[in-house]
C-alpha cells in the first residue's frame, strides 16, 4: 500500500512538472513566458466590469490601458515578489457609481454633480454637465510568499476624456479641455477614488497605485496615453504628471517631435520599395513617454508575394532596422494579403533582433 501511494505521488509530481505550473490550494500559478513579466494565477476569475470596458473604450485604448497597468505597477509591485490577477475589488455596481455624477446618494461619483459648470481652461469657456471620468480599470497583486492568495495590492487606471460634446437645445457643441485643467480635475478625482477605496473592507492599509489615462489621441487609429500616476500607502502619497503620446509616421507631427526616427523610417521605406517595388505599404506607429521614444511599431503590407520574396524581405528588414536607435523597443510586422507572415522584434537596449515566421 505504501508503495502504491508513493507511485501516485510521483505521478502527480510528474503531471505538475509537465504542465509547467505550480498548484497550491486549488490555485495554479502559471509559468512566466518572459523574464521580468508578471505571472498570472488560475482559476482565472474574470471581472464583471469587462462588458462595460468593451462598450465604452476602443480596442486600441483597452490594449494600451492593460499594458500600462502592468508596466507602471512594476516599480511598486515587483514581478519577483507578486503574482497578478484580474481586478476583483471594483465590481460593476461600484464602477457604475464611480463614473456617475456625485450626489447626496452617490458621494463617490467621480463626475461633477448635475448642473455643475466646468471651466475648460480656454479663457472663460465653460461646460455644463461634462462627463470627464468615463471608466476605471483594475489589476490586483498577490504576494508570492503567501499561501492564502488574498490580494496585497491594487493598481487602478482612471480613464478621462478631454474632448467633450455637450448637447444644448438639440445642438451638439464640442469642447477641448486643456491639459492643465484636465490634470487638475483628474488628479483630484484620483485622490477621491483612493479615499473611497479605503472605506472598503480589507483595503484600508493596502498599497494602491492609481494611474490616469487620457483617451485623447492624434489619430483615430491610435490609442491615447497615460498622463500621471500616484502611489498611496495608508494616507500618504501624491500624483506625478507624465506624458504618453503616439504618432503616425509619416506625419508632420512625428517629424517635428523626432526627426531622426522619422528620417530613418523614410529611408527604410525607400530602400524596401527599391527592393520590392510593387504594392507595398509601410506605416510606423511611435510611442513617446515624456518626449522620449519607447516603442516603434512598423507595419509592412504587401500583396501576392511568394514565400521567397517574403523571407528575403524579412531578412532585409532585419538588416535595415540596425540603423534605428537601440533606446527603444522595435517591432516589425510583415503582412501579405492582410495576413501576418513574419514578425521581427528588438528589445530596448539590445542590438540583437529575433524573427518569427508564422507560416
Amino acid at each position: 500500500m505504501r508503495n502504491k501511494l508513493l507511485v501516485v505521488l510521483v505521478l502527480l509530481l510528474l503531471v505538475g512538472c509537465s504542465n509547467n505550473s505550480e498548484e497550491t490550494n486549488n490555485v495554479t500559478v502559471l509559468t512566466e513566458t518572459k523574464e521580468g513579466e508578471y505571472t498570472y494565477i488560475i482559476p482565472f476569475v474574470s471581472t464583471d466590469t469587462r462588458s462595460y470596458h468593451g462598450t465604452y473604450q476602443s480596442h486600441y485604448d483597452i490594449v494600451e490601458i492593460g499594458i500600462g497597468l502592468e508596466d507602471y505597477s512594476k516599480q511598486y509591485f515587483s514581478t519577483d515578489d507578486y503574482y497578478v490577477q484580474e481586478g476583483q475589488v471594483i465590481t460593476r455596481d461600484i464602477l457604475l457609481s464611480l463614473v456617475a455624477r456625485e450626489s447626496d446618494t452617490n458621494t463617490q461619483g467621480l463626475n461633477s454633480s448635475k448642473g455643475a459648470t466646468f471651466l475648460t481652461g480656454n479663457a472663460d469657456e465653460s461646460i455644463v454637465d461634462p462627463v470627464i471620468v468615463t471608466d476605471v480599470f483594475e489589476l490586483d497583486f498577490v504576494k508570492k510568499s503567501k499561501t492564502d492568495y488574498d490580494i496585497d495590492g491594487i493598481t487602478l487606471a482612471i480613464i478621462v476624456n478631454k474632448n467633450q460634446t455637450v448637447t444644448v437645445d438639440g445642438v451638439d457643441q464640442s469642447y477641448t479641455i486643456t491639459d492643465e485643467r484636465l490634470w487638475e480635475y483628474a488628479s483630484n478625482a484620483g485622490r477621491k477614488l483612493e479615499s473611497y477605496l479605503r472605506t472598503i473592507d480589507g483595503i484600508a492599509d493596502m498599497p494602491i497605485c492609481i494611474l490616469i489615462y487620457s483617451t485623447a489621441s492624434s489619430d483615430a487609429t491610435l490609442p491615447g496615453g497615460y498622463i500621471g500616476s500616484g502611489y498611496f500607502t495608508g494616507r500618504t502619497g501624491q500624483f506625478t504628471q507624465m506624458t504618453e503620446k503616439w504618432y503616425l509616421i509619416p506625419t508632420t507631427a512625428a517629424s517635428n517631435i523626432d526627426s531622426d526616427t522619422y528620417n530613418k523610417l523614410i529611408n527604410m521605406k525607400s530602400a524596401i520599395k527599391e527592393f520590392l517595388p510593387e504594392s507595398i505599404n509601410i506605416m510606423g506607429q511611435a510611442k513617446y513617454i515624456d518626449g522620449e521614444i519607447s516603442l516603434l511599431k512598423i507595419q509592412i503590407s504587401v500583396q501576392g508575394k511568394t514565400y521567397a520574396e517574403i523571407k528575403a524581405l524579412t531578412q532585409y528588414c532585419t538588416q535595415l532596422i540596425r540603423d534605428f536607435s537601440t533606446d527603444m523597443r522595435l517591432i516589425v510586422n510583415i503582412k501579405d494579403n492582410d495576413e501576418v507572415i513574419s514578425v521581427i522584434e528588438r528589445l530596448s537596449g539590445s542590438d540583437t533582433s529575433t524573427t518569427t515566421y508564422l507560416n
